[in-house]
C-alpha cells in the first residue's frame, strides 16, 4: 500500500526535531533548562539574589521574545521581570524599574527583591553563605529601591542575548505547528477512510451549549438511531425521541444562543442527531446561508406543520427586484392612467402569483402594441426600452404566453434563493415533533423539472421574503 505524501512529510519533520540541537531536558527541569539557555540570566540571579537563589525561586517563565524578558516567580507567590537591554539586564520589581549597569542599581534592585521575599511564610533554610552581601552602600538613601536616575538605554534591535534564541525558538515552534497540522491531515484522512462513526458529538458551540442546557445534562447524549445524511429517518428509540422531542422547538438566536422561535423548528434536534453519527455539524443560519452544514452539505431545515414555509429574503437577488419592481411600476403607471385614479396594487415586498400574473398581462399587453413602439415621445421609448431590457434578462425570444413570463420569474426568483439555500446538492429536511425526517435534494434537473402549476400553487411572496410550499412544489400528481 503506498504511503500518503502527509505520512512522508510527517517522518521528515519528526527525524528533524528530534535531531534538534537546541539543549535538550525542558520536560525534566524547566527552570534549568533556561538558566542553561541563558547563561547572562544565570549570572544575574547569582549577582542579585547570591548561588543559593533556586532556593528561593519556584518558576522562571519566558514571557516575551524581544527583549527577552523573564518572569521570576518567588516561593511566596510574588514576581518580578528581568528583561535584556542589549549590554545588561533591566529589573522591574513591585512596578519599578532597575538598570543593572550601575553598583547603586544593583544594590537597590537587591533590596527590592529582599521586600518581595518578606512575604508569605519563610522557608526553612540555613540560608546562604556571605550573610552580609546586598546590604545598602554607605551614604545611599531613599526608599524602595527610588526612581531610576540612571538613562535605560532602548533595547538593541539586532544581537544580544534575546535575538539569536528567539529565531531559534521560532523555527523549532514552527516546525512543531506543521507537524501538528500534518498529524491532523493524517487524522482526517483515517476518518474518511473509515466507514465507523465517531462516539463524540462535534456540534457547532452554540448548539453544544443550548442542548446542554435544555437537557440539564453535562454529557451531550449520543443518539442510538443510525441516520446517514440524504436518508429519510423515523426515531423508534425511546430515549432518542424523547431527546427529539425535547430539541425540536429550541432553536439558537443569532446573538445569545438562547431559544428563540424566529429560525423554525428542528434546527437543533437535527444538529444533535447527526453530529452523534460523526458528522461535522456548522450552524450557518443567516442571511442566505442554510440553517445547518452537514458534512459540508448544506440543509436547509423545514417543520412542514404550516403549508408555507419562509425560504428568506431575496433583496440581494438583484435581477429578480430588477424584474419585479418593473412590471410591477409599469403595471401601476399604466392602470392609473387608464383609470385616472391613483393605483395601490401589489408590489415587489408582497404579491402572490395572482397579482403578478396580472401586473404581467399590462406588461404583455404593451409588448405587443407595435403601433404604440413607433411613437417617437422619450417617454413610450423608454418604456419599450424597459420591456426588451426584462426579456432579455429572462431570455424571452420570438412569440410567447403571459404565463410562460410568470413561470420566468417565478422559477429565476425560486431557483437564485435555492442555490444558496440550500445550495444545489443540499437538502431541505422536512422533520416533525415525532422524529420523522424527509430529504428533498435540490438538483438543477428538480429545479427544472417543476411544473408551471405546482410553481404558481406553491411560491408567494411576503414582507419581502420568499415562501414556498414545499409539498406542492415537489409534488407529483
Amino acid at each position: 500500500m503506498p504511503i500518503k505524501e502527509s505520512e512522508i512529510l510527517k517522518r521528515i519533520l519528526i527525524s528533524e526535531i528530534e535531531t534538534e540541537t537546541l539543549p535538550q531536558g525542558f520536560e525534566e527541569d524547566p527552570m534549568g533548562f533556561i538558566l542553561k539557555k541563558y547563561p547572562g540570566l544565570n549570572e544575574t540571579m547569582d549577582y542579585l539574589m547570591t548561588k543559593d537563589f533556586r532556593d528561593y525561586v519556584d518558576a522562571i517563565f519566558v514571557v516575551a521574545p524581544k527583549p527577552t524578558t523573564f518572569k521570576i516567580l518567588l516561593h511566596n507567590g510574588q514576581f518580578f521581570f528581568l528583561q535584556f537591554m542589549g549590554k545588561t539586564y533591566q529589573a522591574t520589581v513591585a512596578g519599578k524599574n532597575y538598570y543593572l549597569m550601575s553598583i547603586g542599581e544593583k544594590e537597590r534592585c537587591m533590596l527590592a527583591i529582599a521586600r518581595l521575599l518578606r512575604y508569605g511564610n519563610p522557608l526553612k533554610t540555613k540560608g546562604p553563605e556571605g550573610a552580609e552581601q546586598g546590604t545598602r552602600p554607605e551614604g545611599e538613601t531613599g526608599g524602595e529601591g527610588g526612581e531610576s536616575t540612571t538613562e535605560v538605554p532602548e533595547a538593541t534591535p539586532e544581537g544580544g542575548e534575546g535575538g539569536e534564541e528567539t529565531l531559534e525558538e521560532g523555527i523549532l515552534k514552527e516546525q512543531k505547528n506543521i507537524l501538528k497540522k500534518l498529524l491532523e491531515l493524517e487524522d482526517s484522512e483515517k476518518k474518511e477512510d473509515s466507514s465507523e462513526p465517531t462516539d463524540k458529538p462535534k456540534i457547532e458551540k452554540t448548539h453544544d451549549e443550548l442542548i446542554k442546557k435544555t437537557l440539564g445534562v453535562e454529557e451531550i447524549p449520543v443518539p442510538k438511531t443510525e441516520v446517514e445524511l440524504g436518508q429519510n429517518f423515523d426515531l423508534k428509540d425511546k430515549d432518542d425521541l424523547e431527546t427529539w422531542r425535547k430539541l425540536f422547538t429550541v432553536s439558537p438566536s443569532s446573538k445569545k444562543g438562547t431559544g428563540s422561535k424566529n429560525t423554525g423548528y428542528g434546527e437543533v434536534a437535527v444538529a444533535w442527531l447527526y453530529a452523534g453519527q460523526g458528522y461535522k455539524v456548522e450552524d450557518t443560519t443567516g442571511s442566505d446561508n442554510p440553517d445547518l452544514k452537514v458534512k459540508g452539505v448544506g440543509l436547509e431545515i423545514k417543520a412542514y406543520d404550516k403549508d408555507r414555509v419562509v425560504l428568506g429574503k431575496f433583496a440581494k437577488d438583484s435581477e429578480s427586484v430588477r424584474t419585479l419592481n418593473t412590471v410591477f411600476g409599469l403595471y401601476a403607471l399604466l392602470t392609473s392612467i387608464s383609470s385616472g385614479k391613483k393605483q395601490t396594487p401589489h408590489n415587489t415586498n408582497n404579491f402572490t402569483v395572482d397579482a403578478l400574473s396580472k401586473a404581467v398581462e399590462k406588461f404583455y399587453e404593451i409588448d405587443k402594441n407595435d403601433k404604440l413602439r413607433e411613437v417617437d415621445i422619450d417617454l413610450i421609448q423608454s418604456i419599450f426600452s424597459k420591456i426588451d431590457e426584462i426579456k432579455a434578462s429572462l431570455k424571452i425570444e420570438g412569440e410567447y404566453k403571459p404565463e410562460d413570463l410568470v413561470d420566468k420569474i417565478l422559477r429565476n426568483l425560486l431557483t437564485n434563493k435555492l442555490n444558496k439555500k440550500p445550495g444545489i446538492g443540499g437538502y431541505i429536511l422536512d422533520c416533525t415533533a415525532e422524529g420523522k425526517g424527509v430529504f428533498t435534494q435540490i438538483t438543477k434537473d428538480k429545479i427544472d423539472s417543476i411544473t408551471p402549476k405546482n410553481l404558481k400553487a406553491s411560491v408567494s411572496v411576503n414582507s419581502a421574503q420568499i415562501t414556498v410550499d414545499f409539498k406542492k412544489l415537489f409534488s407529483q400528481e
